[in-house]
């Protein structure tokens, strides 16, 4: 719904407190909701946003860093999920078009970061369409690298977790 419909239908509920077309309370919570999910997809398909980039580096851990530093020098590689720099919001509440746009703000904040990466010894590259965040193998280097990236919002060691209840 256009914004100027939306002004109208208010007025005309304020106004005559019901007409054709009047918003209810749970209908204006809807539109302000789907309005607030289109602007959310606009900023992510323009890439990261200003705020990202003009931040520091992700403030990772130093102790969370330094340990997955160790293991990478130790055994070569260390397995992990980079979680992008993207403003996202779940894709059940945005519009068609806006989802595509959320996913291809995805596609080239991954892109951008593993040109970033070019050089560093990474392997095992999965990149997830739907969700800001990239899982690899990475070396010492690229570890260094992802740190002080500023597409980068966090990276965590990509571990097992049980299954609850098992």
């Amino acid at each position: 719904m256009s914004k100027l419909r939306l002004r109208v239908s208010l007025l005309c509920a304020l106004a005559f407190g019901a007409c054709a077309g009047a918003v209810t309370a749970h209908g204006l919570a809807e539109m302000q909701t789907r309005t607030a999910a289109r602007k959310t997809a606009r900023r992510a398909a323009r890439g990261p946003s200003k705020a990202c980039r003009a931040a520091p580096p992700p403030t990772m851990n130093t102790d969370r860093f330094e340990d997955l530093l160790a293991r990478a020098k130790e055994n070569g590689s260390v397995q992990l999920v980079v979680r992008l720099c993207v403003p996202f919001r779940p894709e059940g509440e945005l519009s068609d078009r806006d989802a595509r746009r959320q996913r291809a703000a995805i596609a080239r904040a991954q892109d951008a970061l593993l040109k970033e990466l070019r050089g560093a010894r990474v392997s095992n590259v999965k990149r997830y369409e739907y969700t800001p965040f990239v899982a690899l193998t990475a070396d010492a280097q690229a570890l260094r690298r992802l740190r002080a990236s500023r597409t980068v919002a966090d990276v965590t060691e990509d571990t097992a977790v049980p299954a609850a209840g098992l």
